[in-house]
């Protein structure tokens, strides 16, 4: 049995040929159900792994060797289809894991009062900072918070800025944070597809974008930050975050 496999980008869908070297009906039969079900079913393989579209792609004309000793070989060709949705494409080179969404507030008391003591959410971490002058609190649910102490997710932020400032216009809604496996390789790919940049990851750790609606979206690396390299580190922040 021959098994080949064609890769070269194409606008066709999966296609697995069957050719029997006998000329009967019965198996003429059993190679056009067989091409007809991954003719049928064929555009979902680019669904699965390349080694996973392979091995299925294979099992018609393995079978029918085992129980067709009339086939003396079989020819299967495989074509790949062009990849046509960027969605499914950027999913495999990228990993999102929600962190948290950040709110502003202007008084803890009341906020915690609201937050916990009455929708039931848990604070899970405060941490306080005296040189930015502001305190953030985590909370979760309460069927969230053992992953959040472990994964730092997912948590609603609370900050609080100790100079005292009106939030109008949606300000008091800060950002949602998401952790990456590549900080870099996520803002080049962001920056390719038109989007700024507003916080470069210049410390290998944390940048800031905008959707088209002007909501703020912050990226954390996984882990400790990268290196720093060219071009985020010589790259100048871009409007507001």
């Amino acid at each position: 049995m021959a098994v080949g496999f064609d890769r070269q980008p194409s606008d066709l869908r999966p296609v697995c040929i069957a050719t029997p070297t006998r000329e009967q009906t019965g198996e003429r039969e059993t190679a056009g159900l067989l091409s007809g079900v991954i003719l049928r079913y064929g555009s979902l393989l680019t669904l699965l792994r390349p080694s996973m579209r392979c091995f299925l792609c294979a099992i018609p004309g393995v079978l029918s060797c085992l129980h067709r000793p009339g086939w003396r070989e079989m020819s299967v060709y495989y074509r790949v289809l062009r990849p046509t949705n960027h969605c499914l494409q950027d999913l495999k080179e990228v990993v999102l894991e929600y962190l948290h969404t950040m709110i502003r507030i202007s008084d803890i008391e009341a906020s915690l009062d609201f937050f916990c003591n009455k929708l039931g959410l848990t604070e899970i971490s405060r941490r306080e900072s005296p040189q930015g002058r502001y305190t953030l609190i985590f909370l979760a649910a309460p069927n969230d918070s053992e992953r959040a102490q472990q994964d730092k997710a997912p948590m609603v932020e609370l900050t609080y800025n100790w100079d005292p400032e009106q939030y109008a216009g949606g300000r008091n809604f800060g950002h949602l944070a998401y952790r990456v496996d590549n900080i870099y390789e996520v803002c080049q790919r962001l920056m390719d597809g038109g989007v700024i940049i507003n916080r470069p990851p210049r410390d290998g750790y944390m940048a800031f974008i905008r959707s088209p609606d002007q909501i703020s979206i912050e990226l954390l690396q996984k882990g400790d930050p990268l290196p720093a390299q060219e071009p985020w580190v010589s790259m100048a922040n871009t409007g507001e975050w």
